[in-house]
């Protein structure tokens, strides 16, 4: 497998790279705990969530017998999941999954020199992503952020309404980059491959000669280039051959 490009094919190479950024924020945003806020009043520490995760504190004892408080991204305990909530749960594994088989033929593509159909198709692919990771933007709508049994009596210690986090601006970012890849497809024409040059053309000469013995000699000459109408040997005696080595 050779992947020989031309400085004009390099624009070939946009598209993985969008994609790769895209598929990215696309786990950043799917997996992470910090996909919305819910702030807490008088500037205490806010409720972080994700579509999968949480931020909670997990105490761990050290060797020594003591014990050490530490936030992490903790499972989801038992909480009422609206239909909302489980759509973008399975959008949030389909477009990373899609996403990321899209994302390594785009890479792959500048070296493989696939048809003008082709390469549009995987445009299509990544619009097709874009819209399964924009449907996973429906997680500030889902019982997460309207009625988080997580709070229990603590809710009254934080605001009423929840709030974009890192995370959900990761998802808005993945939805623009997935978007971006798939319209580079149309706009750049898919990568062609080297043009090959001339043939390679031998001359081969066939000389015959008569020994002083009476016996017969026949005199082999290989000439190696591209072959030039009138450039032929002038010798009556000679006989010549072409063959093109492609």
């Amino acid at each position: 497998f050779e992947c020989t490009m031309s400085p004009r094919d390099v624009k070939n190479l946009i598209p993985g790279a969008l994609a790769s950024a895209a598929l990215l924020c696309s786990f950043l945003a799917n997996i992470w705990c910090e996909s919305i806020a819910i702030k807490a009043r008088d500037g205490g520490i806010d409720a972080l969530y994700g579509v999968f995760y949480k931020k909670g504190i997990v105490i761990d004892q050290t060797r020594d017998g003591y014990y050490r408080a530490r936030e992490t991204c903790v499972s989801w305990d038992d909480t009422d999941v609206d239909a909302k909530w489980k759509a973008v749960k399975s959008f949030a594994i389909i477009a990373p999954i899609i996403g990321g088989i899209i994302t390594f033929w785009a890479l792959l593509a500048p070296c493989l020199y696939f048809s003008a159909d082709t390469w549009r198709f995987g445009g299509s692919v990544f619009f097709f992503v874009c819209v399964c990771q924009g449907l996973t933007l429906m997680f500030l709508d889902t019982n997460a952020c309207k009625a988080n049994e997580e709070l229990g009596a603590l809710s009254r210690l934080f605001e009423d309404e929840c709030e974009r986090h890192r995370g959900y601006n990761a998802n808005i970012a993945s939805v623009v980059l997935w978007f971006c890849a798939g319209v580079s497809l149309y706009v750049i024409p898919a990568p062609t491959p080297p043009e090959r040059g001339p043939p390679e053309t031998q001359t081969v000469t066939y000389t015959q000669s008569e020994q002083p013995d009476g016996s017969t000699a026949v005199t082999t000459q290989v000439v190696k280039g591209t072959y030039t109408p009138g450039e032929r040997e002038k010798d009556p005696e000679a006989v010549e051959e072409e063959v093109t080595a492609q």
